[in-house]
Formats: C-alpha cells, structure tokens, sequence
C-alpha cells in the first residue's frame, strides 16, 4: 500500500516547505485494498481473462499530490517538474491510466472514484483521525 501515496509516502512525512512533484504524468492512483476486493469480486464468477481494474479517474502525479495535501489541510509549495528531469533507470510511460472497460461491460466492476480511495487511505492510515473534511 505504500505505493498509492506518490514518493513512497513522502508527501505526508515531508518537513520541508516545497516538494518537486511531476506534473505531466498521468495515472489512475489505485488503493491495494480496493484492488483487492475488485479480484475478488471477479474470481467470484465465471468471467476470465484479462481485466484492468483500476480507480475510477486519472490525474497527473501534481494534481495527486495537491488533493492528498487539501486532505490534510497542509500547506506546501509544490514544485511542477517534467518527468524527463528525474532520472529513473528505465523509462517511465507519461500516460499510464487504466480504465476498467472489460470490468463495466460485464457489470462487475465495483472500483470507486480515486478521491475516495485516499480519503480511505489517510484514515486508515491515521493521517485522518475524525473524517471531517472541508473543502
């Protein structure tokens, strides 16, 4: 699960003021746990083959970033990088996005929106202790 936060949690541990975040490469942030129940779901039936599931939505990693931060109602300066400036030993895909095609077609998907997801997320993790949000 430590993959759904971008930079392996670094945003929510971060003491800095600023942060470099990738802003033109699109993903479907998906939650482990809701990953899990979608499976699940589908070994349940007869269906086979191959299925995306992923959340519902994409987002570049910035927006990722931003809406994990309006979560926690923490100010910091986000940095929009390329992708192109960090240097990953192997190349990175700048649109990675699923949808659940197969999933909705054959009426078993149950993968909820992305921001639903993170909420879920902080307060499982105890990031969010109440579950009051205001935006």
């Amino acid at each position: 699960m430590n993959g759904f936060i971008p930079g392996n949690q670094n945003i929510l541990q971060i003491n800095s003021d600023k942060l470099k975040v990738v802003d033109n490469q699109f993903i479907s942030p998906t939650y482990s746990l809701d990953l899990a129940k979608q499976v699940w779901h589908l070994i349940q039936t007869d269906n086979f083959g191959l299925y995306h599931a992923a959340s519902l939505g994409q987002c570049s990693i910035l927006e990722f970033a931003k809406y994990i931060l309006k979560c926690l109602n923490r100010e910091i300066n986000l940095i929009p990088i390329k992708l192109s400036e960090l240097d990953y030993p192997a190349p990175r895909p700048k649109y990675s996005a699923l949808e659940n095609k197969k999933l909705k077609d054959s009426g078993l998907n149950i993968m909820r929106p992305w921001q639903e997801a993170v909420l879920d997320y902080l307060k499982e993790k105890k990031y969010l202790l109440f579950g009051f949000f205001f935006f």
